[in-house]
């Protein structure tokens, strides 16, 4: 238990750093009635549906008008010939590029950056840097190295280090630019032939590899593809997550870096991997019902839900999708979270420690589901025991990056009176 306090006290600052970084909220319904909630051997009244749904999140911000529009090798001469003039000229202004990509790449955190040729076409030399929005995260599956783009963000308001832009979203993507496909089984072949020419050909390149999954080992960041009798190449990526809904037998296409100081000498290996296809699919991601504007699930529906496409999920139920607030002032910092959701069911578990109170729900697949009291009342400790059937109230702190079979944690949690 002492692990899930460490986890409460870093999601706590978390969502600290999140408020400081002006994401806004809507407002929250109103729990209905006093009174608390009863055991499992009482019947529980159904929650009031006869209040007004609320509009769903929306997870496509729209495109607003940009303050300039340029190419991408003009925002990058500009930096170059005079850096502070630029910087003055350009910070916190939105921005709509057109330019053709050069390659792509992932921050530290996992996020997609994608490269725009800048002052010399097919080099590193002033490149414009896209660090793209959540929603883009993956810009190699949507365009191809070579492929003219339009794509639209933030210029850094106080400080950059090149042409870059924040939170990039895909405008248009045109041209008829397709990658070449090396087979991994032909790439194998020609690796066993002649290595030292395969090497001296791809050493430092970025490839675009097809093949079939062979092995998931994401616990060691490796993928194997080939068949049963013969490993056809190995992938390397520290951001299994991206990876977690493919399954053995598969088809895959991904984009990685060809390692010359392999393992094993007659296997390719690509390292860094970005997975191009299959993404994700869209997950089911509805409640079980609303609850004023407040999604409501039921345990089993809400690990269905999150499993479905964990990214979204999160995307979703943290409203990271609102805009940007300016001027926070220390209420807004400290204000209870409004990226809410309920969960109605019975309590497996609840453990009191020094700092709070931590509540397990029961579910069919054995997820857990932790929703953490802080300072719970006392008419809420008289109910926070297994066996009770409650409605919980808390918000959603899950980091972007969590696995499918990540603990569903909420905090600040409250019991929702049932009468």
């Amino acid at each position: 238990m002492l692990f899930f306090y460490r986890k409460l006290y870093s999601c706590l600052l978390f969502t600290a750093l999140v408020s400081l970084a002006g994401c806004s909220s809507e407002n929250d319904a109103n729990p209905p009635g006093d009174g608390v909630a009863q055991s499992e051997s009482k019947t529980s009244p159904e929650s009031d549906d006869s209040q007004t749904e609320s509009d769903e999140v929306t997870t496509e911000p729209s495109a607003a008008e940009p303050d300039f529009t340029l190419a991408a090798t003009t925002l990058a001469r500009e930096y170059e010939s005079d850096k502070p003039a630029t910087t003055k000229k350009y910070a916190g202004k939105l921005l709509r590029l057109t330019g053709k990509v050069n390659s792509f790449h992932r921050t530290l955190s996992g996020s997609g950056l994608m490269f725009l040729d800048g002052l010399s076409t097919g080099s590193k030399s002033g490149r414009v840097k896209l660090d793209m929005h959540e929603l883009d995260r993956n810009p190699w599956a949507n365009a191809t190295i070579g492929q003219e783009v339009i794509v639209q963000g933030r210029f850094p308001e106080n400080f950059s280090i090149g042409p870059e832009l924040e939170e990039c979203r895909f405008i248009e993507v045109t041209g008829d630019v397709k990658p070449e496909w090396i087979p991994a089984e032909q790439l194998a072949k020609t690796l066993s032939t002649d290595a030292q020419q395969t090497d001296e050909k791809y050493e430092g390149e970025s490839i675009y590899l097809s093949g079939t999954v062979k092995k998931l080992d994401l616990e060691n960041s490796r993928i194997e593809l080939g068949t049963d009798q013969k490993p056809s190449a190995v992938l390397w990526s520290e951001f299994t997550n991206d990876f977690a809904h493919l399954k053995p037998g598969q088809e895959i296409k991904v984009l990685g870096d060809y390692v010359t100081d392999r393992s094993e000498n007659q296997i390719p290996e690509l390292n860094e991997i970005m997975l191009v296809a299959p993404q994700w699919p869209d997950g089911d991601l509805e409640p079980t019902k609303m609850y004023g504007n407040v999604p409501h699930f039921t345990p089993d529906r809400l690990v269905e839900a999150y499993r479905s496409n964990p990214r979204q999920f999160i995307y979703r139920y943290r409203n990271l999708d609102k805009p940007r607030k300016k001027d926070l002032t220390l209420a807004d910092l400290y204000a209870e979270p409004k990226n809410e959701l309920q969960i109605e069911g019975v309590i497996e578990k609840a453990v009191k420690e020094e700092g709070g109170w931590s509540v397990y729900f029961k579910n069919s697949q054995n997820h857990e589901i932790i929703c953490g009291f802080l300072w719970p009342t006392s008419q809420e400790v008289e109910v926070l025991k297994p066996g009770y059937k409650v409605i919980v109230r808390g918000g959603l702190t899950q980091l972007l990056d969590s696995s499918p079979d990540e603990a569903i944690v909420l905090m600040v949690c409250k019991v929702i009176p049932q009468w």
